[in-house]
């Protein structure tokens, strides 16, 4: 893919998040069952950095914890819904700021974990995934862990669902890559102030917005997270909590240590 057409999709996803930012957030008011597992490998005194922090939910895992707790997310609607759904800690405050996964503003060797949730598949072009995730490299200190998740496109009960079988045949869009595809969400569109009095005589009004997703291969993953100098020790499909294979797994979970 054309790096310029990648900057514009990158855009456009921003756009598309700000736009949608409390009907998304909505949707992701608790914390999935896997989360929980994740957080051991996170000591008390560590520094985190959530990458992609959506409405900073992740934080409810660190909240009791003297964990010093940082949230990036490029969508400045998702920071401030972030910043407003935090309850207060006895501990440090977690840090909200808006920033960009592929141009991080943080020190070398700076934190001990960094959580990537549900955030690589929207970079779009091999170039920009790999900027990533040497920027989270760089951004970790040694032996210092990245966790990765992405979802797995390829159960049935998604390719059924968005409608995906040519993919599986190599077939993409022309101005995209193979494995890339475009997720609708169906938005609802608040009507005037006016017309609001009345809406519930009303049908409602919905609107469209394609996301940009890369349906990642496990493999594909793997080695893309080691050109970048990550050891993987584990990797492994995931369902509600429970591990599982390929077919059954709605995400894929990857955990990456920097090498020394």
């Amino acid at each position: 893919m054309e790096i310029t057409k990648a900057r514009q999709i990158i855009e456009e996803m921003k756009e598309n998040y700000d736009e949608l930012s409390r009907e998304f957030s909505n949707t992701r008011t608790h914390l999935w069952a896997e989360f929980s597992e994740l957080a051991e490998y996170v000591k008390n005194g560590d520094k985190v950095l959530d990458l992609g922090c959506g409405n900073g939910r992740l934080y409810e895992l660190f909240k009791d914890r003297p964990v010093e707790y940082i949230g990036v997310d490029n969508s400045p609607r998702l920071i401030e819904l972030a910043k407003k759904n935090q309850l207060p800690s006895k501990f440090q405050a977690p840090h909200f700021l808006v920033a960009d996964a592929v141009e991080l503003p943080f020190k070398n060797q700076e934190f001990d974990v960094i959580f990537s949730i549900a955030v690589l598949h929207h970079i779009p072009s091999v170039e920009l995934r790999q900027r990533f995730l040497n920027n989270c490299y760089q951004a970790l200190k040694p032996g210092g862990r990245l966790i990765l998740t992405v979802w797995n496109f390829w159960q049935p009960r998604l390719l059924f669902k968005y409608r995906l079988w040519p993919m599986v045949f190599g077939r993409h869009h022309h101005e995209l890559d193979p494995g890339d595809v475009l997720i609708p969400w169906k938005m609802h569109v608040p009507r005037s102030e006016t017309l609001a009095l009345h809406e519930k005589y009303l049908p409602p009004i919905f609107k469209t917005i394609n996301r940009y997703y890369h349906a990642f291969r496990r493999q594909e993953l793997i080695e893309l997270i080691s050109v970048s100098g990550f050891t993987v020790e584990k990797n492994y499909y995931v369902r509600r909590g429970q591990e599982t294979n390929w077919l059954n797994g709605y995400n894929l979970v990857i955990i990456a240590q920097k090498r020394d």
